[in-house]
């Protein structure tokens, strides 16, 4: 219900001339307040009001306390709409005067004890007229929406449909009755559901105290079973280390001996030479030593071998490093957050299959907000139910065909394949599947498929995640090591960037757009610059933003994606003007590639529109509209589908076409995705999600396409390069850790599957070699 009034100068009389009846005039009053002079936030009259540009007003300190420090711009609480903030911050905002006016009045009309007393809806409420005071109201009028007294009807609603106000306020409490049971029929769901989920988190508390009891009781014994191993291991240590000192012992002995005894000899033989002058003596003495010699040396222990002392070290060191592994086999936990209505299956054999043959099915388990994740711990199960035959265990056979036939001459029978997630059926479950006859040369086997199990289920996820802290060992997911080489660095002059953003590769070229330097240069694959051209400025031919470039299918000229200027410009190898197109259409474009048909692919960052164009320049169509593109006929559409939502982007960067089935692929830049549709512009996935995980974007930029399907992604936020098979798992990433990227902006291959990164926070390029 809507009712007008007027301001006068004294605001205060809005109050008393709106409600004469004092025992009605606070609820009325009350509710004003709530709707019109209370803050959203504090949920209080309003304190020096700030009205934002969506015209939603919200007390000073309410704002102050809501928006972060140091933040350049604020989302509106009601309508999240995003506005910059003046330079001076919130309390640089317009005073909403009016509003601080009416909370005033209202304060000195009521009191602060007045307008919070509670409403007793017993009282009588008597309601007068706006424009005739004293006068009670007795009628609805339907065009205006309001409600009037006897006077009004005869001058300025003379010609309106009129209701008698106790008529209209039955009907409207018999609609409101009527409201009142649909919401609560439509509660019961909600109800039901949240008592399921409470459930839900009750078993998750129990299950999760159970586990953690049992892991705790496992390694309570683990701990006494180490700490026993440990005191058997010191003790044989202990043993043996006591023995080796005998053996020790009795050696240096030994040996102590054997050489006091040569000594002995070594002094005799000395003497006999420095005191004896006869030679007889001489011959006498030699006589009697050679024989204690030869005695000695017969009788003497060798020396004691050195490497019985080092027997069975080797096996007790090869037992502790044995126990330094341990704890990292010890358990893990099973858990996934895989949903089954977002849970998808692929395959041909999903249509069609051949008896005794093995089918393969893949399953893509998925979260709640589409995003590929781990089926550890998740339970997938299938049925198949036959549904032309009786016997689900029998195929049907021609019985007019003699038997020698039956085999290969089988009529067609239809199978229903169910798939379930955690007992429940996953996305487009069950699927619908025709079985034929068995291909010529297969061998007599079972039936790939049965009435309860698949012969072959795949799951594809995607590894798990690397902590956000810690730099991945060479098993984990990098398969990459530092640049390989690098070209470039920071100035204005050839072979020089300010900052490169968009890169294409042809055959031996590289050509980069510079977007601060207003140029595009022209690289060989050893790193010399070749080619320079570009001047700043806005008519034809020049550059004022330029963040793309790609080369036409001969490579014989290059297109550049001009963001300022607003159009795509196509210049020769050796850099001369020829054309433009998008003139007049694009707002700001950012990527820009040519598929296998020629036409030309435009990602606009400003409209987060999709534009195909031929060379001529005439437009083909677009797609990846944003929301108020759809309601600019003034049509009424339906919303909040699920490929629309999934459709939609918000500031896409760079694109890349797949040279097998012509995909379209978009890095959407602050959702954090990349999106992929078709050569004629259908939705066809989605893959990442934010974060910092394997996976996971931060502002993906770049995008590029290697000659295996693989899609390469740069991840602007996280400063690194992704990469993904053609459904969207992560495979892997480069390891930059020798030399870190600082913001990479565009990606390209070469025919030898090199990388090559416009690393744009270190002003140059870096170029990887590929070990996939």
């Amino acid at each position: 219900m809507r009712t007008t009034t007027t301001r006068s100068d004294n605001s205060s009389n809005i109050f008393y001339n709106y409600y004469s009846s004092p025992s009605s005039s606070r609820c009325k009053i009350e509710d004003i307040q709530k709707k019109f002079l209370s803050c959203h936030v504090c949920k209080e009259l309003y304190r020096q009001p700030k009205l934002l540009p969506c015209l939603h007003s919200f007390c000073l300190p309410c704002l102050n306390s809501y928006v972060p420090d140091h933040s350049l711009s604020l989302a509106c609480p009601i309508c999240r709409q995003h506005s910059i903030l003046p330079v001076s911050g919130v309390s640089g905002l317009r005073d909403n005067n009016f509003v601080s006016e009416l909370a005033t009045q209202l304060r000195n009309f009521l009191g602060k004890e007045a307008y919070m007393q509670p409403f007793n809806p017993s009282e009588t409420m008597a309601i007068t007229c706006l424009q005739h005071e004293q006068v009670d109201v007795s009628h609805y009028c339907v065009d205006c929406d309001t409600i009037i007294c006897g006077a009004c009807i005869q001058v300025e609603h003379r010609d309106h449909t009129m209701k008698i106000l106790n008529e209209f306020v039955v009907d409207e409490k018999v609609s409101l009755e009527k409201t009142l049971k649909k919401l609560i029929n439509h509660s019961k769901p909600p109800t039901l559901a949240l008592r399921n989920i409470e459930k839900t988190q009750d078993k998750l508390m129990k299950q999760t105290l159970q586990s953690e009891q049992t892991i705790n009781e496992h390694y309570g014994h683990l701990i006494k079973a180490l700490e026993h191993r440990r005191e058997y291991l010191l003790a044989q240590l202990f043993k043996k280390s006591s023995e080796k000192k005998e053996i020790l012992n009795f050696q240096k002995r030994s040996v102590e001996n054997l050489k006091s005894t040569l000594d002995l000899f070594k002094e005799s033989i000395e003497s006999c030479l420095t005191l004896i002058d006869d030679p007889v003596k001489i011959i006498l003495a030699k006589k009697e030593l050679q024989d204690s010699l030869e005695q000695f040396f017969s009788t003497a222990s060798s020396l004691p071998n050195q490497k019985e002392n080092d027997k069975g070290d080797k096996t007790l060191e090869d037992e502790i490093n044995e126990l330094n592994i341990i704890p990292a086999d010890l358990g893990v936990i099973l858990c996934s957050s895989a949903v089954a209505h977002e849970t998808t299956a692929s395959g041909e054999n999903l249509k069609k299959c051949h008896l005794n043959n093995p089918a393969r099915v893949v399953v893509t388990t998925k979260n709640f907000k589409g995003v590929v994740v781990s089926n550890l711990g998740a339970k997938l199960s299938a049925k198949i139910t036959y549904l032309n035959t009786s016997d689900s265990t029998a195929f049907k056979l021609d019985k007019k065909r003699p038997k020698s036939a039956q085999n290969t001459e089988m009529t067609l029978d239809v199978v229903q394949l169910e798939i379930n997630l955690f007992g429940q059926p996953i996305c487009n479950s069950p699927f619908t599947i025709k079985i034929k006859p068995e291909l010529p040369g297969t061998s007599s086997k079972k039936s790939a498929l049965n009435s309860n199990r698949l012969r072959e289920t795949s799951f594809k996820t995607s590894p798990r995640p690397l902590h956000a802290n810690r730099k991945p060992s060479s098993a984990s997911a990098s398969q990459h090591d530092g640049p390989c080489q690098r070209i470039g660095s920071k100035g204005h002059n050839k072979g020089e960037f300010m900052n490169l953003q968009g890169i294409a590769v042809h055959d031996e070229r590289i050509a980069v757009a510079d977007s601060n330097g207003q140029c595009v240069q022209i690289f060989s694959l050893e790193g010399d610059c070749l080619l320079k051209f570009g001047v700043k400025g806005r008519s034809p031919g020049q550059m004022q933003r330029p963040t793309s470039v790609t080369f036409t299918p001969d490579g014989q000229n290059i297109l550049v994606s001009d963001y300022e200027n607003k159009w795509i410009g196509i210049y020769t190898i050796e850099g001369k003007f020829l054309s433009r197109l998008g003139h007049g259409k694009l707002v700001g474009p950012k990527g820009v590639a040519i598929d296998a048909q020629g036409r030309v692919v435009v990602v606009d960052n400003k409209s987060s529109t999709v534009f195909l164009y031929t060379l001529s320049g005439k437009i083909l169509g677009k797609f990846g509209l944003r929301a108020i593109d759809h309601e600019s006929s003034g049509q009424p559409v339906v919303r909040n589908t699920y490929a629309e939502a999934q459709a939609r982007m918000a500031g896409p960067h760079f694109c890349a076409i797949d040279p097998i089935d012509g995909d379209v692929v978009v890095t959407d830049f602050h959702n954090h995705k990349v999106k992929v549709f078709t050569s004629e512009g259908q939705y066809k996935f989605t893959f990442g999600s934010a974060g910092d995980g394997n996976g996971q974007f931060s502002a993906p930029t770049g995008v590029c396409i290697d000659s295996q399907g693989n899609i390469l992604v740069a991840d602007w936020g996280n400063s690194r390069v992704q990469i993904f098979d053609k459904n969207g798992s992560f495979l892997c990433f480069i390891d930059t850790s020798s030399d870190p990227l600082y913001g990479p902006q565009g990606i390209a291959m070469t025919k030898d599957n090199d990388i090559i990164v416009a690393d744009s926070g270190n002003h140059c390029l870096k170029i990887y070699k590929q070990l996939l």
